[in-house]
């Protein structure tokens, strides 16, 4: 026959276990939850700054087509007349950033916030857009096609979205990539 207090010695340690297992359950959970917040916060500044970039690049894509197509009574819709600085066609681009969007040789990125006097909360601050210009024919009509990329972040850490099509006589066929 066992007595009591053997009994009672022999339990007291599993129940020491029985706890350790326990803290250490719930701290797996609760880093798991700590871990899936900051995942969905990450998650939710990731799709804010590709919206962003989406709309940085359709901003620069209608800067574009004013380029090309001002709506001056000097100039109409032709994108080959040219334009009070002598530029025509894919030239007028110079008219958004001088450098033509390269530099060195390499793409070159504009802030819209160095180029254009945007309210601080315009939500295109920390973005920046590049624009290309490639000019052809079709059905003996000159064609524009045009490609903007816009980028919002920081550094490294950035959205981005291009936003590609082609325009004639003022009329514009694009698509986001």
């Amino acid at each position: 026959m066992l007595n009591k207090t053997g009994a009672m010695r022999r339990q007291s340690g599993s129940m020491v276990l029985m706890v350790i297992f326990v803290m250490i359950l719930f701290g797996f959970l609760a880093a798991s939850l700590a871990r899936f917040s900051v995942e969905q916060d990450t998650a939710s500044f990731e799709n804010t700054d590709s919206t962003r970039a989406e709309l940085a690049a359709r901003s620069a894509m209608e800067m574009a087509m004013y380029a090309l197509y001002p709506a001056g009574r000097y100039y109409g819709w032709n994108a080959e007349v040219p334009d009070g600085k002598g530029y025509k066609d894919c030239d007028r681009l110079r008219n958004i950033d001088a450098d033509g969007f390269r530099k060195n040789g390499e793409r070159k990125f504009v802030y819209f916030r160095d180029s254009f006097s945007l309210p601080s909360d315009s939500g295109l601050e920390s973005c920046r857009f590049y624009l290309e210009c490639r000019k052809g024919t079709s059905a003996g009509k000159n064609v524009y096609y045009l490609r903007a990329e816009g980028r919002c972040g920081h550094d490294d850490d950035y959205a981005s979205r291009t936003f590609s099509g082609y325009a004639s006589n003022g009329s514009w066929h694009g698509e986001v990539e």
